[in-house]
């Protein structure tokens, strides 16, 4: 062997800090238990002492809640519709390019959706670098939608799940036709971000009650279809067998968690979504009192 031989190349590490950083994005709310803990245990056993293992246990408790408001080192604040870091806007990305690219195909009703979200959500520079990032999203050859789902079924509250899942829905709906490979997604999603499948059907007939509901109301309609029905009851995410007073206890429930309200947090353009839902099982909930004869 020659005293020049060739070197050997350096092993390519960016998959397994790319696994590092998604597993302290979706896990860090645990250093909330894990460094109080930690420190207990060290503090005790230098000091020999209780109060010794609660100094350092509270040392530990500020340290993660320092983790949690900073996020990674590196991450850098800029403004988002859901978060104040880069992964919430990556996990959102990822889900929606998911969406998008569905059903095989990129169609520009699908992709005007999108384009109308983000320019409603974020500011000029801001929208450049989430358009870019779906940029590189649908230009992937498999996208994965584990690591996104899991970060938002742990930091998104419920309002904000169902916000993401009505922009979801928007976009698989939006060239007329629901395909079964778009539904199947929505329901793989549902199920990773911790949201029950009635409250996707909920969202999906919403979606078709709208149309009909609007008709119903212009055209004076003395009867309702039974589509109309089927869809109000799946908006208030019941069946046609309820009660009158579940009828009532399931409107108050879903009244108070699709409250423009709930997401002010996120911008008038977040409440204006959710004013919409509000109104659409208002309007569920008007057609089966009536249908029903319930005051």
């Amino acid at each position: 062997m020659g005293l020049h031989s060739p070197k050997m190349p350096l092993p390519d590490f960016s998959g397994i800090i790319d696994s590092i950083r998604s597993w302290f994005r979706t896990r860090r709310y645990h250093f909330v238990w894990i460094l109080p803990l930690i420190g207990f245990v060290f503090g005790l056993t230098y000091s020999q002492k209780l109060a010794g293992g609660f100094v350092v246990g509270f040392g530990g408790f500020l340290l993660s809640l320092r983790i949690l408001k900073a996020g990674l080192p590196d991450s850098s604040r800029r403004s988002s519709p859901y978060g104040e870091t880069d992964f919430f806007d990556d996990a959102l990305i990822a889900l929606v390019a998911a969406m998008v690219k569905a059903d095989g195909k990129v169609s520009a009703e699908e992709i005007d959706v999108v384009e109308k979200k983000l320019k409603a959500e974020y500011t000029s520079g801001d929208y450049k670098r989430a358009a870019q990032k779906l940029k590189i999203e649908l230009d992937k050859t498999t996208l994965n939608i584990d690591d996104p789902a899991s970060i938002i079924e742990v930091e998104f509250s419920a309002s904000e799940k169902i916000q993401l899942l009505h922009l979801l829905v928007k976009i698989a709906v939006a060239d007329g036709l629901l395909t079964t490979t778009e539904n199947h997604l929505l329901q793989q999603i549902t199920a990773k971000i911790g949201v029950p499948y009635r409250t996707l059907d909920s969202l999906l007939a919403m979606h078709r009650f709208r149309h009909e509901y609007t008709e119903y109301q212009y055209k004076k309609q003395k009867t309702t279809t039974t589509s109309q029905l089927e869809n109000a009851y799946k908006i208030l995410e019941i069946t046609a067998a309820a009660t009158n007073q579940e009828i009532k206890k399931a409107y108050k429930k879903l009244a108070i968690i699709h409250h423009p309200d709930k997401v002010a947090h996120l911008g008038e353009n977040a409440q204006k979504t959710a004013a919409e839902k509000f109104k659409l099982i208002v309007g569920a909930y008007d057609l089966i009192c009536k249908k029903r004869g319930i005051v």
